[in-house]
Formats: structure tokens, C-alpha cells, sequence
């Protein structure tokens, strides 16, 4: 077993930083970074390292992982970088969970929320399921879904009983849109998130092989401070959702070290895939922005961006290429999600996972020699006035 504090490094940025909102030309601010890789002690269990999602516990001393070899959840101690238990469930029966999990949230310490696309349930940790939802239910009256559109990319709950949001795509139009699932009245409600039309400029697709989109924008779901976040990695733009006033709106910032979106004019549809894939590559060379994500303690939100450069491909009939270096950069936000410190994180990763915050350090999945461990990054913004 590898030592759990491994690779410590420590790097020093200072730059003027500026920018249109609300802040001065003359701020100067000195952004440090603590980084280091933790790896987490599996003892005899093989860990599922392919998985996207997964939940923490309300304090974030668990991390919650669902298995799909053995379809368990696994919980993995924060703490002590060790594997507490797997906890089995149900495939079928009256306790059985969805076949594929995509999507993972605690609501509480002892209810986990285990979605796909279509089915949404609730379980205790002891396996037994307290609800179940279907996404797709022909009972729930509004804003229906119609026969070009089809929930992908995200499935979560807030603090709110019986009620769901879903991203929802339109294949015909290329779009997304939020939509509110009220179980409780049996009502559904759409709202628009991407009202200047830039998704559909880089959704890409081959029309003699198939009507559905191949390749589309990365969208996130997540949830921070009551309100959920929508954001893509086209743009540093975000959607807002306010439960509360049943409202969204849009937030987008000026960044300095970085474009604020992608700005390749892209055709959509191709002749082949091997054409598809040249402009692909092509847009992801382009700035890329990952999910933000919310520091209590700091009362700060943070964000990756970042370019791609490729390198070979990964065999020579296929159509995939590594990526060579990711040049990576760190974005701080106040709550308001005003821009306040922007810098080039002086890492590369090649695979980017979904970042979480615990004790004011972002946190990263990644997979050392096919062992869990995690990326951790501590940043410290210092007023230099």
C-alpha cells in the first residue's frame, strides 16, 4: 500500500488580476496552490473506477460509489483514506434499484437518491427502497415531454420532497432544457437554459448514420447553496435556478487568462465520422470549462477550465487520439458568482473526473495504477492591497 500523503507540491502564482465586474484595475492578488495525491486503501475489494457520478454525505467524510461489478455502494472513509464497507443492493424485486445508475445524491445520512435516465429511487443504506419515481410517467401534466425529446445528462433532487429536475435534449433541434418534475401534484415544468442557441453549434452528428446527435456538449447538473447550477463546458455561462421564486437566470463572466467561450463555427453534420472527429478535436483544443463547485467554508465557488492538446491515436484504425497535455487553469468566484481570482494551475491531467470540495481543498478522482486516489487541490487568495 502506497503512503496516503504522496507528491506534495507547492506552487507560487502572483498576478494583477482585472476584470469588468465590480472590481478594481489595481487589485493585486497572490494565489497560491497546495497540491497533493492521497490514495485510498481498498484492503481485499476492487473499487469501480469507471464510474462518473457519485454522492457525499452531508458532512463529506463519506464518499459514495456505486459499484456496477457488484452493484454495491461503496463507502469510502474521507478521513481515514480507507474502504469502510460496500453495501450490497437489490438488481430486482420490490427493492430493487434502477439497471443502470448514472446518478447519485445522500439526501440524508442514511438516503441515497440512485438514478438513470429514466427512474429515479430513493434507498436507505440498508438496501431498502423508501421511493421510486418514473421519469417518463404519462401521469405528470404540463409541460410534457414531446417525441423529440428524451432526459440525458442529468438527474437530481433538492431539498425538496417528491420533487426531480432533469436536463431534457431535444435530438430534432439540438437543445436542452430544465424540466421540474412535481410528484407530489403531478405537474412538469420547462425551462430554458441556453437562450442564445450555442449548444446546437456544437452538437455534431452524421446523418446517414444515424439521426442522434454523436457528440454534444458536456452539460452539468449540480447543486449548491438551495439553487441548482446548470453549466456547460462551451462556456463560462451559467444558469441559475432559485427554487424559491421558481425562476432562472444567466450569469457570465469576463475571464483574463482565458476565452470566455468556444468560438469555432463548426458545420454540425458530417459525411463521416473520421470528418467528425478532425472538428471534434478541433473544438476541444478550445477552451473547456468543468462544473463549478461550492466552498462553505470559504464561501467560494471554484472552476476548472482548460485545453487540450492531442497526441497520437490510440490505435491506427481508430478514431480517438490521446491527449498529450492538458494545460489546466483555476477559476474563484464570490457567491454572487462574480469573478475575484483567476490563475494557470501548474498540473496536467489527462483525464479529467468531477470535482468536489472538502475542507476548502477541490477534490479530483483519479486512478493510480487502477487504485483510487484522489487529486487535491488547496487554493489561498491573498488581497495583496
Amino acid at each position: 500500500m502506497i503512503d496516503a500523503k504522496i507528491l506534495y507540491r507547492y506552487f507560487i502564482l502572483l498576478f494583477l488580476y482585472s476584470c469588468n465586474q465590480k472590481i478594481d484595475e489595481d487589485k493585486a492578488y497572490q494565489l497560491t496552490f497546495a497540491i497533493d495525491t492521497v490514495m485510498v486503501d481498498s484492503g481485499k475489494e476492487i473499487l469501480d473506477l469507471q464510474t462518473v457520478d457519485f454522492a457525499l454525505s452531508p458532512d463529506k467524510k463519506y464518499y459514495y460509489n456505486f459499484n456496477s461489478y457488484n452493484h454495491s455502494l461503496e463507502k469510502i472513509d474521507l478521513e481515514e483514506l480507507k474502504l469502510n464497507e460496500m453495501l450490497p443492493f437489490d438488481k430486482e424485486g420490490p427493492n430493487g434499484t434502477v439497471d443502470r445508475i448514472f446518478y447519485l445524491k445522500m439526501i440524508d445520512e442514511n438516503i441515497v437518491q440512485l438514478a438513470n435516465d429514466n427512474i429515479s429511487g430513493q434507498f436507505h443504506l440498508d438496501g431498502t427502497r423508501t421511493g421510486n419515481h418514473n421519469l417518463y410517467s404519462t401521469d405528470l401534466k404540463g409541460d410534457e415531454l414531446n417525441d423529440f425529446e428524451y432526459i440525458k445528462k442529468g438527474v437530481i433532487s433538492l431539498e425538496q420532497p417528491g420533487i426531480i429536475y432533469a436536463l431534457v435534449n431535444n435530438w430534432k433541434d439540438k437543445t436542452f432544457n430544465l424540466r421540474k418534475m412535481d410528484f407530489r401534484k403531478m405537474e412538469i415544468k420547462k425551462y430554458d437554459i441556453d437562450a442564445k442557441g450555442k449548444i446546437p453549434k456544437y452538437t455534431f452528428k452524421v446523418p446517414t448514420l444515424s439521426k442522434d446527435p454523436i457528440t454534444s456538449p458536456a452539460l452539468y447538473l449540480s447543486s449548491a447553496r438551495g439553487k441548482l447550477i446548470v453549466s456547460t463546458d462551451i462556456s463560462n455561462e451559467i444558469s441559475l435556478f432559485d427554487p424559491d421564486t421558481d425562476s432562472i437566470f444567466t450569469i457570465k463572466n469576463e475571464h483574463k487568462l482565458t476565452a470566455n467561450e468556444k468560438l469555432g463555427d463548426f458545420p454540425g453534420e458530417y459525411n463521416s465520422i473520421e470528418e467528425l472527429m478532425v472538428d471534434y478535436r478541433k473544438m476541444y483544443e478550445e477552451i473547456s470549462f468543468s462544473p463549478p463547485v461550492w466552498d462553505n467554508n470559504n464561501e467560494r465557488y471554484y472552476r476548472l477550465s482548460y485545453q487540450v492538446t492531442y497526441g497520437k491515436k490510440t490505435a491506427p484504425e481508430s478514431y480517438i487520439f490521446d491527449i498529450a497535455q492538458r494545460e489546466m487553469f483555476f477559476s474563484i468566484y464570490d457567491k454572487n458568482f462574480e469573478l475575484i481570482g483567476e490563475a494557470i494551475l501548474p498540473y496536467s491531467l489527462k483525464t479529467l473526473s468531477k470535482p468536489f470540495i472538502r475542507e476548502g481543498m477541490l477534490w479530483l478522482k483519479v486512478n493510480i495504477a487502477d487504485e483510487l486516489g484522489f487529486l487535491r487541490i488547496k487554493p489561498n487568495l491573498k488581497d495583496e492591497r
